[in-house]
């Protein structure tokens, strides 16, 4: 597999042939997609990569002419400069920080449906924007991206299925869905912070719907229920997570409504100012529920059928201030002087900043 490198902006500049950054092509002329993108072969041997210059884009989806993405032969949105490609401020960045600093960041602006929805296509420093009832970008590959849907309708997500580590994806607007769908069968969560909206009263609000496998080092905020499944679909499976809300307690941190003859583990996660901590509406399932700290939370375990839950549970009465860095500024790391720092309780026990791993994409 070889890899072709272009350059694009808001304009064309130089030669205008995508040589290099001084000689970008436009990205979109007219409004539509470059065809240097759109033509490319990815039927071929060759993957493309786009480095973009820090802008703003209104993009429409996006359809391809000489074969589409592949696994193999991808198509890489990546953020750059003339003094080279755009790297993360903090590469320690936890999910249970607030963002970094998105300057030299490109911005994708849409709403429609299913924009960018392949499993071929990579973003890398990527502010991945929406204002669509629904998903706008589906099966992407994201590594160091910021998804947002201001949206107000009730089946809006920011991101949907696809990989995705070192990411923020947040919901502004008071009605929507979730935050995330999250499909399974393989799919990468890692080291992302999810933020929801409690204005609202319509919508289901959750922060990750749809689980089919196990979700790691995540950290969710202000979620109607952070962690939800399909009725009769596999079981939540969650390590090492933190679940948050910061308003009224009225909130559920994780609730399983899997198959019963499916099993998961709900290990070493974090569940801070909740109504209810772990929820289970299929009361024959079993499932070993251990390491988890509630704090703030009125009710730990509700319908808990035959779940092993005596392995370590504990419920905290320390303060946010004692338990957390800075929550007041919305960082729920561990604070080092907490009696949970260094147990790996929770998402933000230490720095993580792992890089993205799996489905064959490129990384930077």
């Amino acid at each position: 597999m070889g890899i072709v490198t272009k350059y694009f902006g808001t304009e064309s500049v130089g030669s205008g042939d995508g040589s290099d950054f001084n000689n970008r092509k436009q990205l979109l002329p007219g409004g539509i997609w470059n065809t240097d993108i759109t033509a490319h072969n990815f039927n071929g041997s060759d993957s493309l990569v786009c480095v973009l210059e820090a802008a703003s884009y209104n993009i429409p989806a996006i359809s391809f002419t000489s074969g589409s993405p592949t696994t193999v032969n991808r198509l890489s949105f990546v953020a750059g400069s003339a003094s080279g490609l755009w790297t993360p401020p903090n590469p320690r960045w936890n999910c249970c920080q607030p963002i970094w600093d998105t300057t030299g960041m490109y911005e994708f602006n849409t709403t429609v449906n299913n924009t960018l929805t392949l499993n071929g296509i990579d973003c890398f420093g990527g502010k991945l924007f929406s204002n669509f009832n629904g998903p706008s970008y589906q099966n992407i590959t994201a590594n160091w991206c910021y998804f947002k849907n201001t949206n107000n309708g009730t089946s809006a997500y920011a991101n949907y299925s696809g990989d995705a580590c070192n990411c923020v994806m947040e919901h502004t607007a008071g009605n929507y869905l979730a935050v995330v769908y999250h499909s399974g069968g393989g799919r990468l969560l890692n080291n992302c912070r999810i933020i929801g909206s409690m204005a609202g009263t319509l919508g289901t609000r959750y922060g990750i719907f749809g689980v089919t496998s196990r979700i790691a080092n995540v950290c969710i905020i202000n979620a109607l229920e952070g962690v939800t499944n399909n009725t009769g679909g596999n079981s939540i499976g969650l390590e090492r997570c933190t679940i948050i809300s910061t308003g009224a307690v009225g909130t559920i941190g994780t609730r399983d409504r899997g198959n019963a003859t499916q099993s998961g583990q709900l290990v070493n996660n974090l569940f801070h100012n909740l109504a209810t901590g772990i929820s289970n509406t299929d009361v024959t399932k079993t499932k070993a529920v251990r390491g988890n700290v509630f704090n703030s939370v009125t009710t730990m375990q509700s319908g808990n059928g035959n779940w092993n839950n005596t392995d370590l549970n504990t419920v905290s009465s320390a303060s946010a201030s004692d338990l957390f860095v800075d929550p007041t500024n919305g960082d729920y790391r561990i604070k080092r002087s907490s009696p949970y720092w260094g147990k790996g309780i929770g998402a933000g026990d230490e720095p993580i900043g792992l890089p993205l791993i799996g489905s064959g994409s490129l990384v930077y």
